[in-house]
């Protein structure tokens, strides 16, 4: 008998599990981690989101090149994180079972792991502090092990000052250009994928070559108002890289001052 379609949108409906709340937890990881004791290390740890958000991606870089991959997703009840290791073999971990801000994985099976080969067997998060969680990590191999554990901080909350004092800079040149009539200025802003929404008629502008074509034509208007964006605060997203500005227009005609 055939089944009945699914609404739009189709979302899986179940109740929620430890696999599910602990998935949750390790969600508050998405963005880009260093080591908080080397500061100064090239080493990163970025979180990211994929297949429709129930896959959680761990990828470790080195002087800004792949080294590592761990992904966590459920099955059923469980939680598993299944890590490629460049020693080219694939442990894969389950959840143990507990509850709070501190997860722990052990070794269930592994995919190309040759006898007495080096591999992951324990891996562990202690969330209790979001902006400086502890990662831990057990290697085993025969009867030997090997732990590791980094506390980690947010690359962004670092950068946050920087980033900000870098936007308000931009803002400037932007209000000369806009004073001046320089379209090429204004170029050498935006990005090629700008997009903007006007206030006056909602009218939806997409990519930098449309947006310079409004500014030409604007400034083709000798009693044109020329516009200035004083820029009253900037928050810095602590997971993406992105930034939202808040701030106020003011309208005065060309050579008013």
């Amino acid at each position: 008998m055939p089944s009945a379609a699914c609404p739009e949108p189709c979302r899986r409906v179940e109740a929620r599990t430890d696999s599910a709340t602990s998935f949750d937890q390790l969600k508050t990881l998405v963005g880009e981690w260093r080591n908080a004791a080397k500061p100064a290390s090239p080493f990163r740890i970025r979180f990211s989101l994929t297949a429709g958000g129930t896959v959680l991606v761990e990828s470790w870089e080195a002087a800004g090149k792949p080294h590592s991959l761990t992904l966590y997703h459920r099955d059923g009840d469980a939680l598993i994180a299944t890590h490629y290791c460049p020693q080219g073999n694939q442990p894969r971990l389950k959840l143990t079972p507990g509850h709070g801000p501190k997860l722990s994985f052990t070794f269930r099976d592994a995919t190309d792991l040759a006898p007495g080969e080096s591999h992951l067997h324990d891996l562990a998060f202690d969330l209790s502090d979001p902006n400086r969680p502890i990662r831990t990590e057990t290697y085993r191999q025969g009867r030997q092990a090997e732990t590791t554990t980094l506390t980690l901080e947010r690359t962004s909350a670092i950068a946050a000052p920087q980033a900000e004092a870098e936007i308000r800079a931009q803002r400037t040149a932007f209000n000369a250009a806009i004073a001046a009539g320089d379209v090429s200025a204004i170029a050498s802003i935006l990005a090629d994928n700008v997009q903007m929404i006007t206030g006056s008629d909602s009218i939806h502008v997409a990519g930098k070559q449309a947006h310079l074509d409004r500014w030409a034509e604007g400034f083709k208007d000798p009693n044109r108002l020329v516009y200035v964006r004083t820029t009253d605060r900037v928050t810095v997203s602590p997971l993406l890289p992105i930034a939202l500005e808040y701030g106020h227009w003011r309208g005065a005609p060309a050579g008013s001052g």
